[in-house]
C-alpha cells in the first residue's frame, strides 16, 4: 500500500513547506516539508546557504515517506483500509520508526484494537525542549495528531 494523493496533501499540510535550513521543535536541522538533514548532509553542508523550491520539496517528501510506508508495510500486521495507512504514514513520518516499533500504539493495533488507535495518537503530543529537556506539550503537535485521527476516523474521501 502506499500513501495516497489525500494522504500526501495532509502530510504537506502537516510538515508546512520552508526553503531553506532551520531547526525544528526538537531542535534538529531540517528543510523543505519537514525533511531532516542527515548526518551526510549535515557534515557536507549540502544545504547550507541554499533554498529549495517546492517541487524538490515534494520529490525529497515522497522519498522520505516511503521509508514511514516500508515502517508500515514491516510492522503492522493488522489489516488496514487506506485512509487508516495514511493516517499511519503521517504519524511515522513524524515520530520516526524506531518509536512507532516500540509504542503502545502498534502493540494495541497488531491486536486488532483498531478503536484504540485514536486515543493511542493523541497521546503523542508533546515535544522534549531543547533547553529544558523536559517534555512539554506542543499545541502543533496536538492539532497533528487531531489531523491524524480524524483521517483514520474517516473512510469519505478514499
Amino acid at each position: 500500500m502506499n500513501l495516497s494523493v489525500r494522504g500526501l496533501a495532509l502530510l504537506k499540510k502537516a510538515e508546512g513547506f520552508v526553503g531553506h535550513v532551520y531547526l525544528d521543535a526538537a531542535g534538529l536541522p531540517t528543510i523543505g516539508y519537514g525533511h531532516l538533514l542527515t548526518d551526510m548532509e549535515s557534515i557536507t553542508r549540502k544545504y547550507e546557504g541554499k533554498t529549495m523550491s517546492e517541487s524538490e520539496a515534494a520529490e525529497l517528501l515522497r522519498h522520505d515517506a516511503a521509508a514511514a510506508e516500508n515502517a508500515i508495510a514491516t510492522l503492522v500486521r493488522a489489516p488496514l483500509e487506506q485512509h487508516q495507512f495514511d493516517a499511519l504514514v503521517l504519524f511515522v513520518f513524524n515520530i520516526g520508526r524506531a518509536a512507532f516499533a516500540r509504542s503502545t500504539l502498534l502493540r494495541r493495533l497488531n491486536r486488532r484494537e483498531y478503536a484504540a488507535v485514536p486515543t493511542e495518537l493523541a497521546r503523542w503530543n508533546k515535544v522534549r525542549n531543547p533547553k529544558t529537556r523536559m517534555l512539554e506539550v506542543s499545541h502543533g503537535l496536538t492539532r497533528r495528531r487531531q489531523w491524524e485521527i480524524d483521517l483514520w476516523n474517516d473512510p469519505s474521501t478514499e
